[in-house]
């Protein structure tokens, strides 16, 4: 079953990455009104989630959350449009890149004991009571931003940028 969950979690990582692939540096802090998740924001608020559920599985080489980026990136932290506060689209996606393959290769080592441990945080436990909820969470966590770069594509007028799932 894990095979199955890492296939969807690498086919929601490749549909974030194609979302952004054709952004330039300077669209990626774009905002059409002051507050809204421009790109940058939401690559790094993805690799968030990689470095705490990467903690949680206490995956070998995971990376540490960089100083100052929880600040930036974490839920109700307003995204900004000024682009001297944020990472470089390369530096985002580079991360992005890396905790994937490190996330597949920790959850491909997962027992069904080890999902069934509960989820150590309590303020994600009372909706995700155990590791396989919050693992499977994930799916939902990676499809919400990227349907909010598709929607943020769709209001510059940028082709789709979809393509993960054989689909166009």
């Amino acid at each position: 079953m894990n095979d199955l969950l890492v296939w969807s979690l690498s086919k929601a990582r490749q549909q974030t990455l194609n979302l952004v692939a054709d952004l330039d540096d300077e669209q990626m802090f774009q905002q059409s009104v002051s507050g809204e998740n421009h790109p940058a924001w939401t690559l790094g608020h993805l690799f968030l989630g990689d470095c705490m559920i990467l903690s949680v599985l206490q995956a070998p080489n995971a990376p540490q959350m960089p100083k100052g980026w929880l600040e930036l990136y974490a839920p109700g932290n307003p995204p900004s449009s000024d682009r001297n506060l944020y990472h470089s689209k390369k530096q985002l996606v580079q991360q992005l890149i890396e905790t994937e393959e490190i996330r597949k290769q920790a959850i491909l080592q997962l027992t069904d004991k080890d999902l069934a441990k509960p989820t150590p945080d309590p303020r994600f436990a009372v909706v995700q009571p155990t590791l396989g909820h919050t693992l499977h969470y994930l799916l939902f966590h990676e499809g919400n931003h990227a349907g909010q770069l598709a929607s943020w594509r769709k209001t510059r007028n940028l082709p789709s940028g979809s393509g993960a799932f054989g689909i166009i």
